[in-house]
């Protein structure tokens, strides 16, 4: 499954690489391509999910990211992989961060969200739709193969793609003023707000988390 799942994305990447040599806005904004942030960890206790991948590696390289197999550390995580080590170190569960999946809702790199927003926004229409529903099957293939314990979204967009995803099934069980929380079939996905940056706006989170471990 995830042969054919890695395949698929690379056309994907592919055709929009070929939109733009002719198109300077997507060229623009389209700065590569990348499915797994950590390696292949099956069962794990959390797949963290973000929006997607952030264009460090083109600021960095100067050429689009290309990657499509699971990598072989977490060394690769960016601020917000800071933020979660952090918030893993303050349950005291700091290697169960590096025991986790992580990947994003779109695989499609950007510099921001905006970013993303424009860039599918700016693709043909016939594509937009497909990548769209290449995006949530994709997901859902990983959902199913990794099985995890808990889904935890770096983000309440990722949150939203993720909903959008499951054709808006998810139910809300538990909403605070820093996370929100449903579940997938038996699958408990939580969402935590973009920037959860004081120690109290954590504290929050981590007795959920550490509730549901």
């Amino acid at each position: 499954m995830l042969e054919n799942l890695q395949k698929e994305v690379m056309e994907i990447n592919n055709r929009i690489l070929a939109l733009c040599e002719n198109d300077e806005k997507i060229n623009k904004r389209y700065k590569g391509c990348q499915i797994y942030y950590s390696p292949f960890v099956k069962n794990p206790d959390f797949m963290i999910v973000g929006i997607n991948p952030g264009s460090g590696y083109f600021r960095e390289k100067g050429e689009r990211i290309q990657s499509f197999e699971p990598i072989d550390n977490y060394k690769s995580m960016d601020v917000m992989g800071e933020e979660l080590k952090l918030l893993f170190r303050m349950m005291n569960k700091e290697d169960l961060f590096e025991k986790s999946f992580i990947t994003n809702t779109y695989f499609l790199s950007t510099d921001n969200q905006k970013e993303l927003d424009n860039l599918l926004s700016l693709l043909p229409e016939i594509f937009k739709i497909e990548v769209k529903q290449k995006a949530a099957e994709w997901f859902k293939t990983l959902v199913e193969v990794v099985s995890p314990k808990i889904i935890l979204c770096t983000a309440y967009k990722s949150f939203g793609f993720v909903n959008i995803f499951y054709d808006n099934g998810i139910t809300i069980n538990n909403q605070s003023e820093y996370f929100k929380e449903g579940k997938i079939g038996s699958i408990p996905i939580i969402a935590c707000k973009r920037k959860y940056v004081t120690i109290e706006n954590k504290q929050h989170l981590i007795n959920r988390l550490t509730e549901l471990l």
